[in-house]
């Protein structure tokens, strides 16, 4: 994932796209419920600034994954991609803010 700040922006708009509550219909409440939850989730780590790029792979490993495998059993193929693409540009943002915190210290 490239691009920097753009990357991550794209990444993110797509993710906050799939996981938009109005755009499915005839889907179970818990299925609705789970949508809502990982948008809510991605909504609350773009607006998160983390001290370390360790910081942010704990608060994957502690709260994130155990989050969606809470609520989801699986999820199909375009789901995944876009998940995988919205964590490695996030992952990659945290990596530069981290980067430029250590250059202005």
């Amino acid at each position: 994932v490239g691009g920097g700040e753009e990357g991550y922006r794209r990444a993110l708009n797509v993710a906050l796209g799939h996981f938009d509550v109005s755009s499915y219909s005839g889907l179970d409440a818990d299925t609705l419920e789970g949508v809502s939850y990982v948008r809510n989730m991605i909504q609350g780590l773009d607006g998160r600034e983390f001290m370390s790029f360790k910081s942010y792979e704990r608060h994957l490993d502690a709260e994130v994954v155990p989050g969606l495998h809470g609520m989801f059993e699986e999820v199909d193929e375009e789901t995944s991609e876009v998940l995988t693409e919205y964590f490695k540009a996030l992952g990659a943002k945290v990596r530069r803010e981290g980067e430029a915190k250590a250059r202005r210290m």
